[in-house]
């Protein structure tokens, strides 16, 4: 199997991608120059840095952290979560830290990139960021609704 049938072969099992087409998933899984892996400890993003890329892991697990607290760890991303959302729907500087916590594969996904995807592909994408936003929403509420039962 060559690189782009194993990265097609992930597109084709993550949950993100499953509003696409099988053409679609072929699409993306051949844009080589913004498939990038890494290994271990590297990383990916680094809070306050400026860069609007964002990333949808395709293999492996990143950390979450910011430097006020390095070792609190915010969130581990796993294949078909992204990641760099802020700096990315902002345009402002990270707001935390990206590192992988094993050899990981994901997907760059950059202003350029993305206003050369046709219009369906731009609209499913957009789908998935928004319910995948919603969802962490949910979360942070859940959490802090425990955090306050917890010390009242």
């Amino acid at each position: 199997m060559d690189e782009q049938e194993i990265n097609l072969a992930f597109i084709k099992k993550l949950p993100f991608f499953s509003i696409f087409s099988d053409a679609e998933k072929e699409y993306l899984s051949i844009l080589n120059n913004h498939i990038m892996s890494c290994k271990r400890h590297h990383v990916i993003v680094r809070q306050g840095e400026i860069d609007t890329v964002l990333f949808i892991l395709i293999k492996g697990k990143v950390r979450i952290f910011k430097n006020e607290r390095p070792n609190v760890v915010l969130a581990y991303r796993k294949p078909g979560d992204i990641f760099g959302e802020i700096s990315y729907l902002k345009k402002t500087v990270r707001t935390a830290n990206a590192v992988a916590d094993t050899d990981s594969i994901f997907l760059k996904i950059d202003g350029i990139m993305f206003e050369k995807m046709s219009t369906e592909i731009q609209n499913k994408f957009r789908a998935r960021f928004l319910d995948i936003l919603i969802e962490r929403l949910d979360d942070l509420s859940k959490r802090y609704v425990m955090d306050a039962t917890t010390t009242v």
